[in-house]
């Protein structure tokens, strides 16, 4: 599972880079409100990757054949699959199953859009679910939804997931700059909180600064000396974990750190929250594949569920570092 918190601008550029790298993923979870783009996204990504014209690191043409059709919803290596009624039925994706099995007809690949994905029946999300653990380099799925608690977790784990920033994350940005809060710091804060009082808080707080900067070296140690950080765990980061809150607060930034280091190793270094540590992310970045960084981030979603089944923190951060390779 990949967190990722932009603009559609930044998010339109992102795709570019990855497609122009060869570095597109297999399924990707597009979660915000309504109206925040999704669909919108979803096409673009569609037409970026057939586009007939479309120059070099260059958005797609829009106005080529297949661009054309494909807004049309006239395009068959492209599908769109939307709720029956309340939901989305088994029906419905053994139905696209069988149509993912056949050979792309025009493209060189089949690109699913999937809307409304939190109303999945059982069946269906077990149906989804077999697919997305087998991945086909020539199927590209884009699953929707305004209700992230919704999905499955497992659904979850097996996609990068796209957080659209909203009106409210935007400007909660702005109002956290003009009070003084540095860049670097208030796109922290915003993946952490939507209340600004909140964020203001954090922001002057001695105790959250020291646990970001204490957990932040703890990580890069990680990587550069995994049986030291494994003895640390104990001697040096549980100490810090005095309280409930201060537990969960480094459960947020962990995902936050494994997230920064696979979008360095993709290269789309302008999708990054802590961009104030982009020297050191990139570093650790080389260490591991782009496909490494993937099943480490949905790892590390699975030892925050562990935590959240009231298993240790400290044992499930140990068996988080004995997961890296």
């Amino acid at each position: 599972m990949l967190s990722i918190v932009s603009s559609m601008k930044m998010l339109k550029q992102s795709f570019i880079h990855a497609v122009q790298k060869n570095r597109l993923g297999h399924a990707y979870l597009f979660e915000g409100m309504q109206g925040v783009g999704k669909r919108e996204l979803a096409l673009f990504l569609a037409k970026l990757v057939f586009c007939q014209e479309r120059a070099e690191d260059e958005e797609p043409c829009l106005k080529c054949d297949y661009c054309r059709r494909i807004d049309e919803r006239n395009f068959p290596d492209v599908m769109e699959i939307t709720p029956d009624g309340q939901s989305l039925k088994v029906d419905q994706i053994r139905e696209l199953k069988q149509q993912l099995s056949k050979t792309a007809m025009e493209g060189h690949m089949k690109v699913c859009i999937i809307h409304d994905v939190d109303t999945l029946t059982t069946g269906g999300a077990n149906s989804l679910l077999k697919f997305l653990e087998e991945p086909e380099s020539s199927i590209l799925f884009l699953l929707l939804t305004s209700r992230l608690s919704k999905v499955l977790p497992t659904i979850q784990s097996r996609c990068q997931i796209v957080h659209f920033a909203t009106p409210i994350m935007e400007t909660l940005t702005t109002q956290l700059e003009e009070a003084g809060v540095i860049p670097s710091v208030s796109r922290l804060l915003v993946t952490l909180t939507s209340d600004l009082d909140e964020a203001l808080e954090l922001a002057n707080s001695e105790s959250f600064q020291q646990l970001r900067q204490d957990s932040w070296q703890w990580y890069t140690r990680v990587f550069q000396n995994r049986s030291m950080a494994f003895v640390t765990i104990q001697s040096q980061m549980m100490p810090l974990l005095t309280s409930k809150a201060e537990g969960q607060r480094f459960l947020e930034l962990l995902p936050i750190y494994v997230r920064d280091s696979l979008y360095m190793a993709i290269g789309a270094k302008e999708q990054i929250i802590q961009k104030d540590k982009a020297a050191t992310l990139q570093t650790i970045a080389n260490q591991l594949s782009v496909q490494k960084w993937i099943e480490l981030h949905e790892k590390t979603s699975k030892v925050l569920e562990k935590v959240q089944s009231n298993v240790g923190i400290q044992a499930a951060l140990e068996q988080w570092v004995l997961m890296i390779p």
